[in-house]
């Protein structure tokens, strides 16, 4: 991994630590001050709701504009406005309408930085190297979330809560710095770096995205293909800790480690890819993950073991991360550049507000029917997932056959 990934690398990773460290510290606060359950759901709804109407913008931003400029931009305002909750904290000017608008205004942030900064991968890596660099984000992005709330509680103990929002702050700038340095190396490929013609009107400029990804029948898939990723995701936040009551009769200590298998099985694939090349292809990819998950929510259906439930979580964490990665890598490396920003807009939008429907849905499911069975019902859905990917591998290798004895006639 050259100089240029390792500075995107490390920037994905102080960010993330800094999200963790921020979300943390600002639940933290507000309940300290107020002793509100409902304060602090206010700032987890404005946490979220924001990046819902913010995405599709941010990505024709993200095309229009300079893509480094935006994402180095967007550190510099969070580190200013977190910078801001310090100052009030320690001067005693509490007031939890500021806090709401910093929070709000910090998620705009976000979501303005995520669409440039996969626009950044794309003009700064090499297509063989693009894998290696999309593991070692998301790996930076587990780690980099885990830490940040891990330790936002230990500053917050053992300095203040000033401190912990001070050194949040400092995680932006060190990322904004790491940002300045990256050097991009496909200006070729679009006739200006700047994005698409800036003669092209805000509206059209998101009306054409749109209509880029309806043309791409492949782009469609692998954005809905990411919801495999977010449903289970949401099923392990949302399950986990009722599994580990009703169906392993444990405590919370039990679910901690069950929680840490999961996340340790992403980590280590991340990890993987980052060390060794992929050389699978995409469908086989694809079909073998979707198998192994299948396979795995079924024997946690069926198991009531802490040791296999602790295994299979770690598979599972695994093997998510894999196909979450590779659909990601395979979205990014097939989208033209002048769209690349509102694609992954689209995608993020996508995951971010069908998630949340679907944890909400297996939450009502839990009060009606048991996890296991939950579980159960998601493995054999999983294995008619794998049959389609299985007959749409195979039409479109032999659609491909076809091609190739035309071209020869």
């Amino acid at each position: 991994m050259n100089k240029t990934s390792a500075l995107l690398i490390s920037s994905s990773f102080m960010s993330f630590i800094g999200s963790g460290i921020f979300f943390v510290s600002i639940t933290w606060y507000v309940y300290k001050e107020l002793g509100s359950a409902s304060s602090v759901g206010m700032i987890v709804l404005l946490s979220s709701i924001p990046g819902i109407f913010i995405s599709p913008l941010a990505g024709v931003l993200a095309d229009r504009f300079n893509k480094k400029r935006i994402v180095v931009l967007m550190d510099i305002l969070r580190f200013i406005l977190i910078i801001s909750v310090f100052t009030i904290i320690e001067f005693n000017m509490f007031s939890i309408y500021y806090l709401y608008v910093v929070t709000v205004a910090v998620t705009i942030c976000s979501n303005l930085f995520f669409p440039s900064f996969s626009g950044l991968i794309k003009i700064s890596v090499d297509k063989d190297n693009l894998s290696k660099v999309m593991g070692a984000n998301s790996t930076s992005l587990q780690l980099g979330t885990i830490i940040g709330s891990s330790i936002a509680g230990v500053l917050i103990a053992t300095i203040s809560i000033q401190g912990a929002f001070l050194i949040c702050s400092l995680t932006y700038l060190i990322s904004a710095m790491f940002l300045g340095n990256v050097r991009r190396i496909r200006q070729s490929e679009t006739a200006s770096y700047e994005g698409i013609r800036q003669d092209i009107g805000f509206y059209r400029s998101l009306v054409n995205g749109f209509a880029y990804i309806k043309e791409n029948s492949n782009i469609r898939i692998l954005i809905l293909l990411g919801l495999i990723t977010g449903t289970i995701v949401s099923a392990i936040n949302t399950l986990l800790s009722a599994y580990t009551v009703e169906v392993l009769h444990s405590s919370e200590t039990v679910y901690g480690i069950l929680d840490a298998s999961y996340a340790f099985g992403g980590v280590v694939i991340g990890l993987v890819l980052v060390l060794f090349k992929n050389k699978i292809t995409f469908f086989k990819s694809m079909l073998l993950s979707t198998l192994m998950l299948a396979i795995s929510f079924v024997l946690l259906g069926v198991s009531s073991s802490i040791i296999t439930s602790i295994v299979l979580l770690a598979v599972i964490g695994f093997t998510n991360m894999y196909q979450g990665i590779i659909r990601k890598t395979k979205l990014i490396g097939m989208t033209d550049f002048d769209y690349i920003g509102r694609v992954e807009s689209v995608n993020w939008l996508v995951y971010s507000t069908i998630s949340p429907l679907i944890a909400l849905v297996l939450g009502i499911a839990a009060n009606i029917i048991s996890i296991d069975k939950i579980f159960l019902l998601m493995g054999t859905i999983l294995f008619g997932l794998f049959f389609v990917i299985l007959i749409s591998s195979l039409v479109y290798t032999k659609e491909k056959l076809y091609e190739r004895s035309d071209i020869n006639k």
